[in-house]
């Protein structure tokens, strides 16, 4: 059982989520001093083991035994959903090679929210987990995925969050919509907006502290936007107007949730219709 668990706020958990921790013969954890916090606030006395990258070949060796012998197991991370950005992933497939049964409970993850406090268009987009630290890396993650007509998506570092943003100002994406989306669900939740380039300057002076989401909007420009991004409102428009929504208020919707020119919505989406 893979169980997500709150990222900030304590009481945003599932009693699904609850009723499988209290029968959990072990809930194996990334972190037990900070998974131990969750369950005492909620009066949960299940076992622990700790489950991470450091221990994760000798407790994988633990996980099948345990499996065989029938154990109910409930794997969680230090915040959100495992296998996100989070372990998890080889957990899994360990216990799909024991035949064990798996499940996934929904519930929170950081990138998810952020992405709709954003504003930015949500049509499309790609979660890529962590900026790779290297810049080389890092710069090829973010070309190949700033020229996709979508929101892109990464968790980052405050400490290295400035760098990032002047990187890409760098790149030439100085002018893209952005949010830095900060302690999601805590007490001191901020989402900041506006371009790279704005962004950039903003935190170089005043770095943010925190978990970090940041969300990158796609190439907008003054005219036409790219033809795969047009498809893809297009695609919107006819499936707005396939519910009874009239063809001028579909267009109007999803222009503006997409930032893209009306009228030029309009005519493709008007030709689609005579040419279905």
């Amino acid at each position: 059982m893979l169980c997500s668990t709150p990222i900030g706020n304590l009481r945003d958990i599932t009693l699904r989520a609850l009723d499988e921790l209290r029968a959990a013969d072990i809930i194996l954890s990334e972190d037990t001093r900070r998974t131990a916090v969750l369950l005492n606030h909620h009066g949960i006395r299940s076992t622990l083991l700790s489950y991470h990258e450091h221990n994760e070949a000798e407790r994988l060796r633990d996980v099948r035994r345990l499996l065989v012998q029938g154990s109910h197991l409930v794997a969680v991370s230090d915040a959100g959903t495992p296998s996100v950005a989070d372990p998890g992933y080889r957990l899994l497939h360990a216990a799909l090679e024991a035949g064990a049964e798996v499940t996934a409970l929904p519930g929170p993850s950081a990138f998810l929210p952020a992405l709709v406090l954003s504003g930015l268009p949500m049509h499309a987009f790609a979660f890529y987990g962590f900026l790779p630290r290297t810049f080389a890396q890092r710069d090829a993650m973010v070309r190949e995925a700033l020229s996709r007509p979508m929101t892109g998506v990464w968790y980052e570092s405050p400490r290295r969050l400035p760098g990032s943003l002047s990187r890409m100002c760098a790149l030439g994406y100085g002018h893209r919509h952005a949010v830095v989306a900060r302690e999601l669900t805590k007490l001191h939740e901020e989402v900041i907006r506006g371009t790279v380039a704005e962004l950039a300057a903003r935190v170089s002076v005043d770095a943010p502290r925190g978990e970090i989401v940041l969300c990158i909007g796609p190439e907008t420009g003054i005219g036409h936007p790219p033809e795969s991004g047009m498809l893809i409102a297009v695609d919107e428009v006819m499936h707005l107007c396939a519910e009874g929504t009239a063809l001028s208020r579909a267009v109007a919707e999803v222009a503006a949730t997409l930032g893209m020119p009306k009228r030029a919505l309009y005519v493709a989406a008007l030709a689609r219709r005579r040419s279905e």
